[in-house]
């Protein structure tokens, strides 16, 4: 894929690993170091409790008292009425996740819920700063709310994240924004857990006594000395600080409730990107990156770090991740919802984005920029490919992809001619062969054949005489697919070379002219005739692909008979825009237009003065009905309810 891709900063590789080659003992009493995926491991069924728990997040990316709850308790610290399931927790890189989810249902929690949780975040009985969590930012009292202490300077151990926190302060802020409470940001050894569990480390943001819930007055970075394997790797160390630190970017410019609130895709995925991409080094912090490419069906608003794999995209794509966490930021302070961050993102009618989301987790099995993802930190792993169907003659492969996310398909192709049927909504891109590819909305338009050059001609005086084929090479090809915010679905259709070329082709394939438009509508009390309508194109490929292009309408009048009023009304109606949908050719007579996508656009005025969008009912030929052909006339037909009927007459033009 073509894009800036971000390359390490001056300070990334050198500055920081020297300063943590000086942590040693201080960050951890353990020298092991995981060198496996602290993802989605190669075998997916295979999940640490850490991967179990952070799979709960709901499709509205929000999660239930259990499922917070229980990350807490393996990341931080014990909970009354919880008990973690066991397994290694080596696979936590940063806990803070667990303190906004405690936050979002601190309401719903036992008074002894919250104060154990209070206590393992190093609180005390009082304190003038609190964290405040959105369920109860209106209640008065304070015990309702999670009191926390922030803290008024470092932990005695504190000075190798100290030595590193001002160059990283500068760089972030040359991308991002001033860090407003840079003054007031502490670090602490977090030595308050019982049970010593796995997470290096998390970030609390604090709020004064006025309780100004839009913004933070201090942020504190925990470090656990030696409840992480990875403590004494001065790469990782870097890389979790980096994190942390960009949380506390976050809080302190749109607050702590609302950062709280944000979706896990951009709440934890972003600090992992900048980590990523400032701080890399460290092979087990590539476990959410290989996460993200092992389950690319999983929508965006139920990612939590693997959210990171969005900005790598969107950087491949041509969009500034920096400039796009800015403004997905502003977008979820205001509505923290997964489409207002992927509106505000630019990946949001990104073409480029779209059409090579999927295809980019084939991670080099094809060549080509648009079949890979990437960025110059992370490794190139390949993931399991998880789907993968056979197409021979006469079979047909449908293949879909879930809303906010993509999907990747290895076809097996044996049949003659293959022909590509997205329908609406669905970007993407096909291999072809011979590092050849084409855009699903390119190869809608084409008929692909796999023989020889030579053996690619329909037979003179066959019904498919003339017919202008595109090579395709059988054997493995790939099929990359997205909705964006939608799901998208396709099918792919296998043909013998024979078939193909004797079967009658549909008379309705072809480019025509609008004659008329007429429209009769009788419901009691406003009944009407519409008359007029003409100039305008339609083009029916020989897939069925329907193209209205309503921009050389002519004569501009209709005319509006109200039958109930006994009046005539001459309105002047401009149209333009383009509609398109599929017909299925293979149904005599029958016009039943599917996957519509309308684009058209009207403006009326009546001679009576009066502006009236919509008079005379106007529209295309995109409703249910019949057609007929006599010579070069086309007639559609349609009764899309009892009181109502149309008609369109158009004259084939090629």
């Amino acid at each position: 894929m073509t894009g800036q891709h971000i390359r390490p900063t001056r300070w990334a590789i050198a500055a920081l690993i020297a300063v943590f080659g000086l942590i040693g003992a201080t960050a951890c009493s353990s020298s092991s170091k995981n060198t496996g995926s602290p993802g989605q491991p190669t075998k997916p069924a295979v999940q640490t409790p850490w991967q179990q728990t952070l799979a709960k997040v709901k499709p509205d990316g929000s999660v239930d008292v259990s499922t917070a709850l229980t990350a807490f308790a393996l990341a931080i610290g014990p909970v009354p009425g919880v008990t973690p399931p066991a397994g290694s927790r080596d696979d936590i890189t940063s806990a803070t996740v667990a303190v906004r989810w405690v936050t979002r249902v601190w309401s719903k929690l036992t008074a002894a819920q919250q104060a154990a949780i209070r206590t393992d975040l190093g609180a005390k009985a009082t304190g003038t700063h609190r964290i405040i969590g959105p369920d109860n930012a209106a209640a008065t009292a304070p015990s309702s709310r999670p009191n926390i202490p922030c803290q008024t300077k470092d932990s005695a151990k504190a000075e190798p994240y100290r030595g590193a926190f001002d160059a990283i302060v500068a760089e972030m802020e040359a991308h991002l924004w001033p860090l407003r409470v840079r003054d007031h940001v502490f670090f602490s050894e977090n030595t308050s857990q019982v049970d010593q569990t796995g997470a290096p480390a998390y970030a609390v943001g604090c709020v004064g006594t006025d309780d100004q819930v839009d913004r933070i007055s201090g942020c504190t970075i925990h470090f656990d000395p030696v409840g992480s394997a990875h403590g004494s790797d001065a790469d990782f160390t870097a890389q979790v600080l980096v994190h942390e630190v960009t949380h506390c970017f976050i809080m302190s410019r749109f607050g702590g409730q609302a950062e709280s609130l944000m979706p896990d895709w951009y709440g934890e995925g972003a600090p992992d990107w900048v980590a990523a991409t400032l701080a890399s080094g460290d092979p087990t912090f590539h476990g959410w990156w290989h996460r993200y490419l092992d389950l690319q069906t999983t929508p965006l608003s139920q990612q939590t770090y693997d959210g990171m794999g969005f900005f790598v995209h969107l950087n491949e794509s041509g969009v500034d991740p920096w400039k796009a966490i800015s403004a997905i930021g502003v977008a979820l302070a205001k509505s923290p919802s997964t489409t207002a961050g992927w509106n505000a993102s630019g990946a949001n009618g990104n073409q480029e984005f779209l059409d090579t989301w999927g295809s980019g987790f084939a991670q080099e099995r094809y060549p080509g920029t648009a079949w890979r993802t990437t960025a110059p930190n992370l490794d190139q792993y390949q993931p399991p490919i998880t789907r993968e169907n056979d197409l021979a003659n006469e079979g047909n492969v449908p293949f879909s992809s879930n809303a906010q996310a993509s999907g990747l398909l290895k076809l097996n192709v044996s049949a003659e001619i293959v022909l590509v049927k997205p329908d609406a909504g669905a970007s993407g891109r096909i291999s072809l062969g011979n590092g050849t590819d084409a855009t699903l909305s390119a190869a809608a338009d084409k008929t692909y054949c796999t023989l020889s050059a030579e053996n690619c001609t329909c037979p003179k005086d066959s019904p498919g005489e003339g017919t202008t084929f595109t090579p395709m090479e059988k054997g493995t090809q790939y099929v990359g697919i997205t909705g964006g915010l939608a799901k998208a679905t396709m099918h792919i259709q296998g043909q013998s070379f024979e078939e193909f070329c004797k079967t009658p082709k549909s008379p309705l394939i072809g480019a025509w002219q609008a004659v008329s438009t007429k429209i009769s509508s009788d419901p009691p009390g406003l009944r009407y005739r519409t008359a007029g309508g003409a100039g305008y194109t339609m083009t029916i490929s020989s897939k069925g692909q329907l193209t209205l292009n309503y921009a050389g309408i002519t004569p501009p009048s209709y005319t509006v008979t109200f039958l109930d009023l006994d009046e005539t009304v001459h309105t002047t109606v401009k149209v333009s825009g383009t509609d398109t949908a599929t017909l299925d050719l293979k149904r005599p007579s029958v016009w039943a237009p599917t996957n519509l996508k309308a684009g058209i656009k009207e403006a009326a005025h009546s001679d009576t003065g009066a502006d009236m969008a919509g008079a005379g009912m106007f529209i295309g030929p995109v409703l249910s009905g019949s057609w007929t052909i006599t010579g070069k006339t086309l007639t559609v037909r349609s009764k899309p309810d009892p009181s109502t009927t149309g008609s369109w007459v158009f004259t084939k033009i090629k």
